[in-house]
């Protein structure tokens, strides 16, 4: 993952990741009145490995594929040279 991601996403004024908790809109029908339930926080540790295991699915869930990233990357560093 190149070093700079975040700033590119900031200069876009998007973000990478969420920055509140209110980013994260989660819903289970347990009766547990906790959020995250045990059934959220174990999809989010399922989908930490994921991301552990391939990086840029994080993007490829927004929409955007490996390919595609690596692309814009390399003509915005074009660009700003």
């Amino acid at each position: 993952m190149p070093d700079n991601i975040e700033e590119v996403f900031r200069e876009q004024k998007v973000s990478l990741f969420p920055e509140k908790l209110k980013d994260l809109q989660t819903d289970c029908s347990c009766p547990d009145w906790s959020n995250p339930c045990k059934h959220i926080a174990a999809v989010y540790y399922l989908l930490g490995e994921e991301f552990d295991r391939d990086p840029f699915l994080i993007f490829k869930l927004r929409g955007l594929d490996r390919d595609e990233l690596v692309a814009g990357l390399v003509i915005r560093k074009e660009l700003m040279m």
